[in-house]
């Protein structure tokens, strides 16, 4: 089994794995909830979240399993998660994701968040990890452009966000070869 760290610090701000209580799932609501409109254009697990209790499970999964899951603290304050999806995981690849409260945005922190996570997937055994955006998530898809990312292509209506609307997913992907030469 690879164990993941539970807690790298990042300079300015640190990456770490919290224990599923219902004070760390306040929080994590609470900071989604302030953040339900700009979330919520582009992933479709914000609905889902109505109150704290909503959060408690997320932390458990990720409590019971060592995955690369990590919330993002600045200053003593939750601005962001980063994870690797497990459920994503084929034939040694795996998809990014990850979210930052809209005040902590332009900053670099998610760019800096991502190297590490990916660091850690290239030298576990990964050879290509992958972000998925939707095609006018300027912010996501700023990440994977300043991490080297090659863009793929477009998966056509493959998100489906609040009331039904489906989004076109842009795809990128970087190998573990083109890591190392970086």
């Amino acid at each position: 089994m690879t164990e993941y760290p539970s807690r790298i610090e990042c300079g300015d701000f640190l990456l770490e794995k919290i224990p599923a209580t219902c004070e760390n799932a306040t929080q994590l609501f609470h900071v989604v909830d302030k953040n339900r409109d700009y979330l919520g254009a582009y992933l479709p697990w914000v609905p889902r979240i109505g109150q704290a209790e909503d959060e408690i499970e997320p932390l458990r999964m990720v409590e019971r399993r060592d995955v690369p899951a990590y919330i993002i603290m600045q200053d003593g304050h939750l601005i962001g998660s980063i994870d690797a999806h497990a459920e994503s995981v084929r034939d040694a690849s795996i998809e990014l994701g990850y979210w930052l409260d809209r005040e902590y945005t332009g900053r670099g922190i998610m760019t800096r968040a991502a190297r590490v996570l990916m660091g850690m997937l290239f030298e576990r055994g990964m050879n290509r990890v992958v972000i998925m955006a939707a095609v006018d998530n300027t912010s996501s898809i700023g990440v994977a452009t300043r991490l080297g990312f090659v863009r793929e292509g477009v998966m056509r209506a493959a998100l489906q966000i609040r009331n039904g609307e489906f989004r076109d997913l842009a795809v990128f992907s970087k190998l573990k070869s083109e890591w190392e030469k970086d």
